[in-house]
């Protein structure tokens, strides 16, 4: 089939130069990881302070549900839903969502650094913000769920999909394969 060598071991090279950049960095530095958009974005400014010091139902900042290998689970916490399917993570795990700037729609998700065997969602629910929204002129195509890159020292924006019911944007999704902080972003 091949009848140059060097044709040859110039292909095997090639396709074992692409397996080892796309295996030899983690999902997350990788530069063929596709869950992440290049550019930096700015976290949506959303005064939630005047409901962070609350302790009522919509005031809450902290929510915890523990998801198990078996079954997987999601925890809510106002406008962010965290989905965990299943065979996502090894042993029990409590998830947590914790708002934690009264100043943006930004969570921290913990625990801090989990790394899950499947992609987890995550889900904001843009009916909270839709008076904001509306009075700000932002449409929910221009926003996004972002990462704070810690060593970038930025947000950066994860692939993030609109989700529709009767021709009206509901809410956004992306997925992740570990914890950190996240935000809405636009």
């Amino acid at each position: 089939m091949f009848r140059s060598p060097k044709l040859l071991s110039s292909l095997l090279l090639m396709i074992l130069s692409l397996l080892l950049l796309a295996t030899g960095c983690s999902r997350e530095t990788s530069p063929l990881a596709t869950d992440r958009i290049a550019e930096p974005v700015t976290p949506l400014p959303f005064f939630l302070g005047d409901k962070i010091g609350d302790r009522g139902e919509d005031g809450e900042t902290h929510a915890e549900e523990i998801v198990t290998r078996n079954t997987g689970g999601s925890v809510t916490l106002r406008f962010l839903t965290v989905d965990v399917p299943k065979k996502a993570v090894d042993d029990d795990t409590t998830i947590t969502i914790d708002l934690y700037d009264p100043d943006f729609a930004a969570a921290e998700l913990g625990p801090d650094g989990t790394q899950f065997d499947k992609e987890v969602t995550l889900e904001v629910d843009l009916g909270y913000f839709e008076d904001y929204l509306s009075a700000n002129g932002i449409a929910p195509e221009d926003l996004v769920i972002a990462l704070y890159d810690e060593d970038l020292e930025q947000w950066t924006a994860l692939k993030t999909n609109v989700k529709y019911e009767d021709d009206k944007a509901m809410g956004l999704k992306a997925k992740t394969t570990h914890f950190s902080r996240y935000a809405l972003a636009d």
